[in-house]
């Protein structure tokens, strides 16, 4: 399984990619701290997971959502953010989890359940 990160806060980008390979050990994941270069990444790769913070300063993470599910339609978006603001947008996306912040093992755990 290939997990695509996102996130310009770069603790908060380590934390989630140390708290992914807890439970996924095993899976590609693949960090990104640049917006447009995940994007440009999930254009040409098969994406199963992408985790990314839904406010960044060059790119959103609902614009993210957006781009990634036109290449993969099935992959499983989840949000991370401060609060509920963005929910009712993600709802709308068809994202899998929304991550209101701390970021920590069980919320992951939560988010990956299925797999």
């Amino acid at each position: 399984m290939t997990i695509v990160l996102v996130s310009d806060d770069k603790a908060e980008l380590k934390l989630l990619e140390e708290n992914v390979a807890l439970y996924y050990p095993d899976d590609l994941i693949i960090p990104f701290n640049d917006a447009k270069t995940a994007m440009q990444y999930v254009e040409g790769h098969l994406v199963d997971v992408c985790f990314t913070s839904v406010v960044m300063k060059k790119v959103s993470g609902i614009a993210i959502a957006k781009e990634i599910k036109k290449s993969n339609p099935d992959v499983l978006v989840n949000f991370i953010a401060d609060d509920e603001t963005y929910a009712l947008e993600a709802w709308r996306l068809h994202i899998n989890d929304y991550i209101v912040r701390p970021i920590n093992g069980a919320s992951i755990a939560h988010t990956l359940r299925d797999f």
